[in-house]
């Protein structure tokens, strides 16, 4: 796989998760978090912050979340969404270049983020 910084390297991948989530502090406001950009959902700007611990897994990781909400069958729910951008560089690979270009496809990714207007999570709650 070709990666946005360059090299070739073995496995990179991209995850997005999303859980419910309870408390309503926003993510960069929490302890391990800090601000790193905002995205707009459902209406509303949101501020995403970014993992500063690297989550445990093998090679260079960026990991962001943000905390937004939306309105189903008539109540405010809020749910935690999780961008996580991984690579295992082969060779001689700039850490740090290579981590501002994961940094820069999660920032991407928060920033053009949309609520699904066919969403089926009403069904779930």
């Amino acid at each position: 796989m070709r990666t946005a910084f360059g090299s070739d390297a073995p496995r990179a991948e991209i995850q997005f998760g999303q859980t419910f989530e309870s408390p309503s502090t926003p993510i960069p406001e929490r302890d391990g978090y800090e601000p790193f950009t905002e995205t707009t959902f459902n209406g509303q700007t949101r501020a995403v912050g970014l993992a500063t611990e690297t989550p445990n897994i093998q090679g260079i990781a960026v990991q962001a979340e943000a905390l937004v909400s939306g309105t189903y069958g008539g109540s405010e729910e809020r749910f935690r969404i999780r961008i996580l951008h991984n690579v295992l560089p082969e060779g001689d690979t700039d850490t740090e270049a290579c981590r501002s270009a994961l940094a820069e496809a999660v920032r991407h990714a928060f920033e053009t983020l949309e609520a699904n207007p066919d969403t089926t999570v009403a069904e779930t709650l």
